[in-house]
């Protein structure tokens, strides 16, 4: 009578619930479900759960995408894409949630059949990890590098992305480097730093950092452009010459804090940022970034996924390394 009374495709509870709430055995569960595959009732999907099969013409798993509810070019990029490549592969439906705190203590299995999940800060605690193994459904992290672990993981290595922001300034003559902390202090941004500077220094490079103090939830390029400005005015001939600034949005208020200073960029000062923002094209001059190709990210990510619902394959598992976006905050320091 339940699956009669779900809609086409409708997801059962998992086995626990369904033994919890008919206390009953597991033997018994089995055979009653059994019988309700022979009569084409149900359908049992291996990791995902048991869907009712009535008119399942029309059915298609819902892939739910959950990023932190704050303002961020790069979580609306990444939920454009995926919601590009989900309609093209047409295998799946799709649904984008926003999450405050606690983050990880309103993720449920009822958002989706996959959750594809951005968190939004620091190291995973043991107790985060613990609460996404106890999900029925697949959760794949965002920016989370698990290969030592058991579960699905997108790694866009940050690390890299760092290394190739310092290498590219060193490359175009620059030996003195400054780099603006302008995000929170998460485990993506503090790699981000952590790899550009210590790149730096093995290239006898002089690094300064400015920290901006940003917290979670805070604007990032107002604090980002109050920053920067308090430290020229304090510093108004800064000795370095190429400037990282960790993300896109708050390299905007960077530039603001540049220009208002009477520093010339790129001719004073190259800037490099970090996301590949579209609106990056349209700053003057129009900012060089690191970036990830959102879109190739989005597309292998839901092939993964079908291999994963069809048995393919164990773990969903992307690599995804950044490049280069050359456009012309970047010049050569003159020798």
């Amino acid at each position: 009578e339940n699956v009669k009374n779900l809609p086409a495709g409708g997801k059962l509870p998992s086995v626990r619930e369904l033994l919890q709430t008919y206390q009953i055995g597991r033997g018994l569960l089995e055979r009653v479900l059994t019988e309700l595959e022979k009569n084409g009732l149900v359908e049992r999907t291996p990791r995902l759960g048991i869907f009712s099969k009535l008119k399942e013409s029309n059915f298609k798993h819902l892939i739910a995408f959950i990023s932190p509810n704050w303002p961020s070019e790069t979580n609306f990029s990444l939920h454009t894409a995926l919601a590009k490549a989900i309609a093209a592969d047409g295998r799946f439906t799709y649904t984008h949630y926003n999450l405050s705190e606690p983050f990880f203590g309103q993720l449920s299995e009822k958002m989706g059949d996959i959750l594809i999940v951005l968190p939004p800060s620091g190291l995973l605690s043991l107790n985060d990890l613990a609460y996404l193994k106890q999900l029925t459904v697949p959760a794949v992290l965002i920016s989370r590098n698990m290969t030592d672990m058991e579960g699905h993981y997108v790694n866009v290595f940050p690390e890299y992305g760092g290394m190739l922001a310092a290498e590219y300034l060193l490359r175009h003559g620059h030996r003195n480097l400054a780099v603006l902390f302008s995000e929170p202090h998460v485990a993506d941004a503090v790699m981000r730093v952590n790899s550009f500077v210590h790149y730096a220094k093995l290239n006898n490079a002089n690094v300064k950092i400015i920290d901006c103090e940003i917290r979670n939830f805070e604007n990032s390029a107002t604090k980002t452009y109050e920053t920067l400005s308090g430290y020229l005015k304090k510093n108004p001939h800064p000795a370095f010459t190429g400037l990282f600034v960790i993300s896109d949005a708050t390299a905007m208020g960077a530039m603001k804090a540049l220009r208002e200073a009477d520093i010339n960029v790129p001719d004073d000062m190259s800037v490099i940022g970090y996301d590949g923002i579209s609106q990056g094209e349209f700053l003057h001059p129009p900012l060089t970034s690191i970036f990830n190709d959102n879109d190739q990210i989005a597309t292998r990510l839901v092939s993964a996924i079908g291999s994963y619902v069809k048995g393919d394959i164990k773990n969903i598992r992307i690599d995804n390394e950044p490049g280069i976006l050359i456009r012309k905050s970047v010049e050569k320091y003159p020798s």
